[in-house]
């Protein structure tokens, strides 16, 4: 839960944040694993007492740890056991594989320096390899069909009342662009699209 007295590094708050922050603790891009941040959490101090208040941070992350430890198999196995392979969501997970790879969307952002800015080119982008981090929360990759348009703007619209993004975000996912709390994906709104001939579980027809 996110009561637990834990942050973000991306916060810029507290002292605490900034030492998160300074050690790349829950930032996939720093190539740590999540055993190293593990152990870097267990010397630092807390924010607050847990329970005494709310704050989102990595807690998600520390409860995927404790699933791998107590299950007694990574955490990614975990989740392609338990909740991925019985849903039939075979094209959901922490990478693509190389045969799906050319299904893979480019994932844009805006940003003050461009308003459609690359940030993941699927020809060399993150998801391409399994992660060092193998994050609880977030990190999953998987097909658009799975976050449609009104989930989007749900999500969003709960960001924004957090205080994170801006009011650009609704416009965007009114356009079929989605920037959710580490879902990227490019929604193609046109009727006259079906999904392609390979298309698999999680990927319902129209």
């Amino acid at each position: 839960r996110h009561t637990s007295g834990l942050t973000y590094g991306f916060q810029t708050r507290t002292n605490v944040d900034a030492v998160y922050r300074k050690a790349g603790y829950g930032m996939p891009e720093k190539r740590a694993t999540l055993e190293a941040m593990i152990a870097g959490l267990s010397k630092l101090p807390l924010e607050f007492s847990p329970g005494t208040a709310w704050n989102y941070s990595v807690s998600t992350d520390v409860v995927g740890y404790l699933i791998g430890v107590i299950s007694g198999v990574p955490f990614e196995q975990f989740v392609q056991d338990r909740i991925l392979t019985p849903l039939g969501m075979s094209d959901t997970g922490f990478h693509v594989p190389s045969k799906k790879q050319p299904r893979l969307a480019a994932c844009y952002a805006a940003t003050p320096e461009a308003p459609m800015k690359l940030v993941d080119d699927p020809a060399s982008g993150y998801f391409r390899e399994p992660p060092m981090f193998v994050s609880g929360g977030g990190g999953l990759v998987s097909t658009t069909r799975l976050v449609g348009q009104t989930t989007g703007a749900t999500m969003v619209a709960a960001l924004l009342a957090l205080g994170i993004g801006d009011g650009r975000i609704p416009a965007l996912v009114a356009c079929g662009l989605a920037f959710v709390a580490g879902i990227c994906s490019l929604a193609r709104l046109n009727p006259a699209v079906r999904r392609p001939p390979d298309a698999v579980a999680g990927e319902p027809a129209e």
